[in-house]
């Protein structure tokens, strides 16, 4: 958690985002010389990408397609303070697992190759924000610090 009676020079770097809630909302911990950075306005649209990438198995208003695709619309992913799954899964893809019931389960592909990490923000800042309600200014820095394996 954040003190407040910190400046902002004593937080960490922004390529290790840090988050916390303070009262219900969450926050993003940003060194003072990074903070224009973090204004940049993410390149790409995202209900465009959005609309051309992940609408035909996600639908277009999120809702997915029951026993093949999931919905969008309140997922975990969309709704955590925390934007790493959501990033990841766009990244890398994934699928569930295989169950009795469930014996071929869905999977989505991984965009890291069609998608770059301005695009990657932007869509997943739009499944955040319009699908689960959460504030998201993801750039293409943050999705660069949280690609592949974190070591710390």
């Amino acid at each position: 958690m954040r003190d407040s009676g910190s400046s902002t020079n004593d937080l960490p770097h922004p390529r290790k985002i840090q988050f916390g809630l303070q009262g219900a909302q969450p926050y993003f911990a940003l060194c003072a010389s990074c903070l224009v950075e973090r204004q940049q306005v993410v390149a790409g649209n995202g209900a465009e990408i959005y609309r051309q990438a992940c609408a035909d198995c996600h639908g277009k208003d999120g809702e997915g397609k029951v026993g093949q695709y999931p919905a969008l619309r309140d997922a975990v992913a969309a709704t955590a303070p925390d934007p790493i799954n959501a990033v990841r899964m766009v990244l890398y893809g994934g699928f569930a697992a295989a169950t009795a019931h469930n014996p071929q389960p869905y999977s989505m592909p991984p965009f890291v190759q069609q998608l770059n990490p301005g695009e990657i923000a932007a869509v997943t800042n739009y499944v955040r924000e319009t699908f689960g309600g959460q504030r998201s200014q993801l750039t293409a820095a943050d999705v660069e610090a949280m690609h592949g394996i974190v070591l710390d």
